[in-house]
Order: C-alpha cells, then structure tokens, then sequence
C-alpha cells in the first residue's frame, strides 16, 4: 500500500495537468495558466469543469518503478569471505613482519582446521605478541598481558579431599579449548612454517631492544622454562593466601610465574605441552637448556 501511495503522489499532478490542458485544447478558450499543484493541493485536487474526479492509476502504472525499492535477499547483501593470502612460493623466507602477518592465515588454515587458532592467526599484531610472550616466559614472568586473547573462561576453583584443599578438575578443564587450538598443527610442520617466518620473528625480537642474533637462544630458553615444570602424579595441594591460594608443595610454590601458567592448566595438558615442544624443538634443531 505504501508504494500504491507513493505512486499516486507523484503521477496525480500530471494527469491533472493532461485533463485541464485537454479542455483547454477542446474549447479554445483562454484560462488562468495551471500551475503544478503543492503538495498540499494533492489530497482534494481543484475541478475546473463538472468533470467526474480523475482516479488514481492503479494498473496502468508502469512497473519498472516497483522493481527499483525490492530489498535485496539476505544472500545478496552479504559479502563473500575473502580468502587468506596464499603464502610465497614454499621454502621461501619472510624477512618482514607486514608481509608475515599477511600470510600467516593461510599458513595456519593449511595446517590446522580449528576454528579457535585460525581466529587468532588473523589477530593485528600476532606475531609481535607472540615474541613478547616468549620473552616473559623466557625470563620466568607472565606472559599473560600479551596472550590475553587465550585467557581461559571461568574462574578458578578448589574442593575438598579430607581436611585438604586440591584443585577442582573443572579449574584445568578450563584450558582444554585453548591447549586444543594451540595443539591442533603438527609440531613437524609447525617447525616448517617457522622456518620461513624466523627473519620476521627475529626482527621483533629486535623491537624488543634485544639483537636479532638472540631470538634463538630466547626461544630456546623458553622452551626450556617450561619442559622443567614438574608434572605432579597426586591431585595438587593448595592453601589459601588471603583471597587468592598459593600450592602447598614448596617445590611448585617456588617455580616462576610463567612456568606457574603451565602448571595451572592441569596435569594432562601440561604433558601434552611439553611433548609437543620436545618434537617441536628437535625439528627445528632447538637448543633448550
């Protein structure tokens, strides 16, 4: 209805304009010059003659100009996902981190096919985050505030086993999608991509005020930060330290905050973390001491 409306507003004036100037054809007789009516005129329009009022074309409007307001379907309107840009040809060395950042999508979506870690492939600034995190792990701190994106749902939670306090599996089963997404590439072929992006990653590394020269030694520093962290057999004791807890054992009370990350996701994806980085490690011929 509102198009029918719409149409009547703009074709009522011309015709109007027809009939009067018909009449005036007709009788020869001079009259007032008709001007186009205001908008306000359209409603009730001015006969001039005792002629029937014109009605407001219906089917004989031309419909071309109902075709013009068709919304477009859904599947029209929406715009096809631009495909990952294909990396150069294979073997071939990046040496800077635009172009890095460029290809690395389509790296990851040849690898793997998690959802979760093709999402992070395409982050800004990945790669640079990922070099400051290795530093932190590196030099035993946290690498938390850069891997935000990979912080884990939910909050931490303890039960009771007797009269002590262990960590609630539910408080490891936090890290299973993160530990899945980052585990979901073959740590072999992992080992083949980073060959490629290595000048990339050592230059930020360099941004860090660091030399080039050492982004080895810290990646292998890192690895081994944590392949020392002590996978515990028994559930984990802890204790609380007013509204946080600290674990019971000294000995995983004393480790570094980074390798503390580690501990924290649990026994079974702890191991998984680390038998990833050994294989990843002797693929890419990694020093870890």
């Amino acid at each position: 209805m509102s198009i029918l409306r719409t149409i009547g507003f703009y074709a009522t004036p011309p015709i109007i304009l027809a009939v009067v100037w018909g009449l005036f054809r007709f009788f020869h007789a001079p009259e007032a010059p008709v001007n186009e009516p205001s908008p306000a005129e359209h409603a009730r329009p001015p006969i001039e003659k005792p002629l029937p009022p014109p009605r407001h074309p219906t089917a004989a409007v031309p419909t071309p100009a109902a075709k013009t307001v068709r919304a477009p379907a859904p599947e029209e309107a929406e715009e096809p996902e631009e495909p990952p840009t294909p990396a150069p040809t294979s073997g071939k060395q990046v040496f800077d981190l635009e172009s890095a950042a460029r290809f690395l999508p389509g790296m990851v979506a040849e690898l793997s096919d998690n959802p979760l870690l093709r999402r992070w492939a395409t982050l800004q600034g990945l790669l640079p985050r990922l070099v400051a995190a290795m530093d932190c792990i590196a030099n035993g701190r946290s690498p938390r505030r850069h891997l935000d994106f990979a912080a884990p749902s939910g909050a931490f939670s303890v039960r009771r086993m007797g009269r002590a306090m262990v960590v609630d599996p539910a408080a490891y089963a936090r890290y299973d999608r993160i530990v899945n997404a980052g585990l979901s590439v073959d740590p072999v072929a992992c080992a083949t991509v980073f060959r490629r992006l290595e000048p990339a990653l050592a230059l930020a590394y360099r941004g860090l005020g660091y030399e080039e020269s050492g982004f080895r030694a810290a990646l292998g520093r890192a690895a081994g930060e944590l392949l020392a962290v002590p996978i515990p057999e028994d559930p984990v004791q802890v204790r609380p330290m007013g509204r946080l807890f600290e674990f019971a054992d000294p000995r995983l009370q004393t480790l570094s905050d980074a390798q503390k990350h580690l501990l924290r996701a649990g026994p079974d994806n702890a191991r998984r973390v680390q038998n990833w980085i050994r294989k990843f490690a002797r693929a890419i011929n990694l020093q870890t001491p």
